[in-house]
């Protein structure tokens, strides 16, 4: 999804496209009941018995399948993630629907993944809460280590502070 917010944000697809393929993407999934049958957790009338009592309270077909007995917590979940692995990626949604060309999708996806490395590499900044070995009590930091590239041994004992609220 948030390469979606990506595209729209710079422009390359519109907010429509986005909510277009975004749905595209979510009733790609194949059904947790469908699912169920075909690894033998449930029937085809324990399928359609929770079908029926979601139409009457609106609550989601695992919730109801496990209250009523037919699924355990555990057998839910490993048909949620099963679920979840057949979910088309956004990004073959877009070329499905033919909203971008795939070498558009492509050279996107690389400027995307490039404002990730940037950001991670950013949003993080190391503050130093305690003289370390290097600065004397009430002196100057020893400069011998200016020019180099840091590592993260150069900073303790430190905290970590996200830059992004």
């Amino acid at each position: 999804m948030q390469f979606g917010i990506y595209l729209v944000r710079h422009g390359v697809i519109t907010s429509d496209q986005f909510v277009d393929a975004l749905d595209r993407q979510l009733h790609g999934r194949v059904p947790i009941g469908e699912l169920a049958i075909k690894r033998g957790y449930l029937t085809m009338h324990q399928v359609f018995d929770v079908l029926d009592r979601q139409a009457d309270d609106g609550r989601l077909f695992g919730q109801i399948a496990v209250d009523a007995g037919y699924l355990t917590e555990p057998v839910l979940n490993d048909l949620l993630h099963e679920q979840a692995e057949f979910v088309p990626s956004f990004r073959n949604v877009l070329a499905e629907m033919r909203i971008l060309p795939d070498d558009v999708i492509q050279r996107q996806w690389r400027a995307y993944s490039d404002t990730l490395h940037v950001r991670s590499e950013s949003a993080v900044q190391v503050e130093t809460e305690t003289p370390s070995a290097d600065t004397p009590e009430g002196g100057e930091p020893d400069r011998s280590s200016v020019g180099r590239t840091p590592v993260l041994r150069d900073y303790e004992p430190c905290h970590v502070r996200s830059l992004s609220h």
